[in-house]
């Protein structure tokens, strides 16, 4: 447990710094791949439906589905998988709290936008959804796959 810990300071030390390094910024890569794009994408309409999906809602969702997991282990009196999906809760929750950072960093986008671009709130909840998946899988798979 301690090694997760260091390991959890390390990243969260490295997220700061990379935030601070390209704070009040626009790299140019940013800019390359904004001008190869264009203004318009091969088609806005399920562009705007995978932006919803993938953005703060998918971590909204993947939440309430881990609260609604934990009750339902509450009733069947499952207290060790309910205090897993609690414990994974409660990464899923604190990984997505990452993205508040942004006036923090203040990286401007290559384009007009009136919010900042790092982190982003897209790559933000599919990363913790995703991480908060791989602790899930891990906690159970040990106790379903003992040696």
């Amino acid at each position: 447990m301690k090694t997760a810990g260091i390991w959890g300071v390390g990243l969260v030390a490295a997220f700061l710094l990379l935030g601070l390094w390209v704070r009040d910024t626009t790299p140019w890569i940013d800019t390359e791949v904004a001008d190869a794009v264009g203004t318009t994408y091969f088609n806005d309409q399920t562009v705007n439906v995978l932006t919803d999906i993938l953005g703060p809602v998918f971590a909204i969702v993947a939440a309430v589905a881990l609260a609604a997991a934990v009750v339902v282990m509450w009733i069947k009196d499952r207290n060790w998988e309910a205090g897993v999906l609690i414990r994974c809760l409660v990464v899923l929750l604190a990984c997505r709290t990452l993205s508040f950072f942004k006036e923090v960093f203040g990286r401007l986008r290559p384009r007009v936008y009136p919010e900042y671009a790092f982190p982003s709130g897209h790559t933000t909840s599919v990363a913790c959804v995703a991480f908060t998946a791989v602790l899930i899988a891990a906690w159970f798979s040990r106790r379903a796959l003992p040696w």
